[in-house]
């Protein structure tokens, strides 16, 4: 639960980080960057529905396990996807910026549809593997570690994105 929230708590910091990628790749910032920013957090956050649409269906059909450790990597490999792409959009001219920016918001609602699957699949898996007499309390303290990490890594999210170097322009 630990290491899950803290992957998904970075996601949160998606909006943000849109926001300064376009920024920083156009030198003259106008309002629709600021409206699209906020189109590209819909999709993101609609993007939850189909991960769990999917992992209902899969996970009476596969070990448990096996769905989470698929997520996992699905979610590393579209991560890897993702670094490749905003390395490439902040290294091209500005005539490709375009499509390569709809190509980012896409892999990032991949990577929201594969934290969904995660957390479906995870919770799940939690609440099987502790009897009915302390199933809460498991789940309470595994709860309550995930929200550990939420406040550790908005803590360093703020501070990476305070940094002068990240997404200097």
């Amino acid at each position: 639960w630990f290491i899950t929230s803290f992957g998904t708590g970075m996601s949160l910091w998606v909006p943000r980080y849109l926001s300064q990628l376009l920024v920083s790749s156009n030198d003259d910032a106008d309002s629709d960057n600021t409206s699209n920013v906020y189109l590209f957090s819909l999709y993101y956050n609609m993007a939850t529905v189909p991960g769990i649409v999917v992992a209902g269906f899969v996970l009476d059909r596969m070990k448990r396990t096996t769905l989470l450790l698929v997520g996992y990597i699905c979610t590393t490999l579209v991560l890897a996807v993702l670094t490749f792409l905003t390395a490439t959009y902040e290294s091209t001219t500005s005539s490709n910026n375009t499509t390569i920016m709809y190509m980012i918001v896409i892999t990032v609602c991949m990577f929201n549809s594969c934290l969904s699957v995660i957390w479906t699949t995870l919770s799940i898996i939690t609440a099987e593997t502790f009897s009915t007499s302390i199933r809460s309390t498991a789940m309470g303290i595994c709860s309550a570690s995930g929200r550990l990490a939420f406040i550790i890594v908005h803590n360093i999210a703020a501070y990476i994105m305070q940094q002068q170097h990240f997404m200097s322009s």
